[in-house]
């Protein structure tokens, strides 16, 4: 028989819970069955420390960018960078200052060499310079200052700066630090952005040697994110990315597998959110099992490309009940493809998608589509169309479709056509007799073989190579 003793008495412990009952087991319960509890995920400490004899990096001014360098491993230079789209003054911590004036031509790229016998030592003996950037004039568009190697004719920057400080309060100039290069990568580990407000858009800062990235607080907003501000590898998020009042607008591929690191959210509502643009918002993403879009629409969602690409365990689809955007969709490369699992889809903008299209559509969207509908309308014009290995069963077009992207124009291999839907979309067929013909791919559709010889010929003269087996 089980004894239990009841506490009467309140104890309250330091720092720690308050205990009202406690529970004696005599003898102790073997328990045979396993039981697997949720882990409780904290908020990662980051382990990073800054040098003790380093600059501090905490108070930027407006305007300015500041730097830790250590001389760099080109016999030419020692520290090197781009700017595009901006006037900056630096001071190179070496008594040197210059202006440089941007040409608008592209990437400008600056250069030096430190003074001998400048600088200052760390604390491990080595010898640094505190490098202080002013951003002179900057401007609304296309205005970048590039720590990374740049891809322009091998053009490598073999820089080390170790730490970057940029304060973003009214700066519309982005820092981008990124690995362009595995021969030359940046190895910058510490970030610190100043600001309560980053307007334009945010920094990427995507390179895998980021140890911390951090801000004034959690709460910073943004006028535009973009889905590469952190590293894939990086731990967390150290901001509300999710509290979409904090966000103007959202970019794509934010939630995609090569700019995301969380990974780890099966349900995504994003029906207050706003996005200004949708393509590659999911790609590549293995976890995600359900998706609400966007309820506010955006003018600028042309492209739906590779948005849901890889998304191979995703089951529901919600689209918005709203679909007068859609029609404006002028590319759905890739879109849906290699949906192994789609279960059920809502609202999906069939009757609308592209119908006001302002050029013909690349549609490679549905191969491995594994949820049972049709597809288009008769407004949409299509280069092409692939859905092999899918549920696609039927398909509407303009009879102005170019059908002039690829090889196999039409690929419907091992779709879910019957012979009635292949019958409507032979009919349906544009005629290419005067120009190149054309391919339509129909193996291993349910209604392939009730075909007839003058089903076939319907497609045929009007200049289409139909492939049945």
């Amino acid at each position: 028989m089980k004894k239990c003793l009841n506490i009467s008495e309140e104890v309250v412990l330091p720092e720690i819970y308050e205990i009202e009952e406690h529970l004696v087991v005599d003898p102790p319960v073997q328990c045979e069955e396993t039981v697997n509890i949720p882990a409780i995920v904290q908020e990662v400490q980051r382990q990073y420390k800054l040098d003790p004899l380093w600059d501090s990096l905490e108070e930027t001014p407006k305007n300015h960018i500041q730097m830790i360098v250590y001389k760099g491993r080109d016999e030419d230079y020692d520290v090197s960078f781009w700017f595009y789209d901006q006037n900056i003054r630096v001071d190179w911590g070496d008594g040197i200052i210059e202006d440089f004036v941007n040409s608008k031509a592209g990437l400008d790229r600056v250069n030096h060499k430190f003074v001998d016998g400048s600088g200052k030592l760390d604390s491990n003996g080595e010898r640094f310079w505190f490098v202080d950037i002013t951003i002179i004039k900057d401007n609304i568009a296309y205005n970048t200052f590039n720590l990374s190697n740049y891809n322009n004719n091998r053009d490598y920057s073999k820089s080390i700066i170790k730490a970057v400080s940029i304060n973003r309060e009214g700066l519309y100039t982005n820092l981008i630090i990124s690995d362009i290069s595995q021969q030359y990568p940046p190895y910058v580990e510490y970030v610190r952005v100043h600001g309560n407000y980053i307007i334009f858009r945010n920094d990427n800062l995507s390179s895998k040697f980021i140890k911390e990235i951090r801000f004034d607080s959690k709460d910073i907003r943004f006028e535009k994110l973009l889905g590469s501000t952190f590293p894939n590898n990086y731990p967390g998020y150290p901001i509300n990315i999710f509290n979409h009042k904090l966000i103007g607008s959202y970019g794509n591929a934010l939630f995609a597998n090569a700019y995301s690191p969380i990974l780890l959210n099966k349900s995504y509502d994003l029906r207050k959110f706003t996005f200004f643009s949708i393509s590659s918002l999911f790609e590549g993403n293995t976890i995600v099992e359900e998706i609400y879009l966007p309820e506010i629409c955006s003018e600028n969602w042309k492209s739906l490309g590779y948005m849901l690409y890889g998304c191979i365990r995703l089951r529901k689809l919600v689209f918005p009940k709203d679909h007068t955007l859609f029609s404006y969709i002028n590319d759905l490369t890739a879109s849906f493809g290699l949906l192994y699992n789609l279960e059920e889809i809502e609202n999906f903008p069939n009757e609308s998608i592209g119908k006001f299209s302002d050029k013909a559509i690349i549609c490679t969207g549905f191969n491995f589509f594994k949820y049972s509908m049709g597809f288009g309308n008769d407004k949409i014009k299509l280069r092409c169309f692939i859905a092999n290995d899918s549920y696609i069963n039927s398909l509407q077009f303009s009879n102005e479709s170019p059908f002039d992207y690829g090889s196999t124009h039409i690929n419907l291999l091992r779709a879910k056509f019957e012979k009635d839907s292949l019958l409507s979309l032979f009919n349906r067929l544009p005629d290419f007799t005067n120009s190149n013909s054309r391919t339509i791919n129909i193996v291993d559709n349910p209604g392939t073989s009730e075909l007839m010889e003058e089903d076939i010929k319907i497609a045929t003269d009007k200049n289409w190579v139909v492939i049945t087996k």
